[in-house]
């Protein structure tokens, strides 16, 4: 599985983007949110979890850390903010990463994923 990162009720979770044993290749899109108005920056950081929930907490420890991204955000930014975190998985292990939000600031990373 791969999963971005969050937080739900003050308590960190792991939110699966692409979901354990999706076939490949696999690609998929979900929303967030800033928890605060004017945030500076959103960070996405990018797990690997044989975990097949849709969001889980981060204290399970079938999880491996990939990487981060950070997307800074511009001024007055609020909690309504829609930021959108595409996550692309091809057939040979290359995780393909792309946050964004709306004035079209976004970032990209790419990851090699262990275990597919």
């Amino acid at each position: 599985c791969r999963a971005g990162h969050g937080r739900f009720n003050g308590k960190e979770i792991i939110s699966n983007i692409i979901r354990c044993h999706s076939p490949l290749p696999a690609d998929s899109t979900k929303n967030y949110y800033p928890r605060e108005d004017n945030m500076d920056y959103i960070e996405f950081r990018v797990f690997e979890s044989e975990i097949d929930d849709e969001e889980y907490l981060q204290t399970e420890t079938a999880k491996r850390y990939v990487g981060t991204l950070k997307l800074e955000l511009p001024p007055h930014t609020t909690t309504d903010t829609k930021l959108n975190c595409n996550v692309r998985l091809n057939e040979s292990g290359m995780l393909e990463v792309r946050a964004s939000e709306g004035s079209g600031r976004e970032i990209t990373a790419s990851f090699r994923i262990q275990n597919l």
